[in-house]
């Protein structure tokens, strides 16, 4: 995990990225800088995964499973919801090997 924490070099590279860190952490977003992305990325790890009252459990389970199973690929999820505002996308292997878990 600290291997995720310590390839975080820079502040946020997208503006919906500075956003999400800024609330997380309680600046502005023109103040965000990596520490505060490792923050925000170690309290998202830490916080339970909850698909509130109208959520729908298809996006959640997965995302416990990969929690559990692969904190690693989890922290690295986070990470580029943090740096680029949004979730990277799968590759064509991990989404065969969700398919073949069902």
């Amino acid at each position: 995990l600290q291997d995720v924490l310590d390839g975080i070099k820079s502040h946020p590279t997208s503006a919906t990225g500075r956003k999400l860190v800024a609330r997380n952490i309680g600046k502005s977003p023109g103040d965000v800088t990596k520490e505060d992305v490792k923050s925000s990325v170690m309290s998202a790890m830490f916080t339970p995964l909850d698909q509130g009252p109208v959520g729908s459990c298809f996006a959640t389970g997965p995302a416990r499973r990969v929690v559990e199973e692969d904190p690693a690929k989890a922290m690295g999820h986070i990470t580029e919801i943090a740096m680029k505002g949004r979730p990277g996308r799968q590759d064509q292997g991990d989404q065969h090997k969700q398919a073949a878990r069902r």
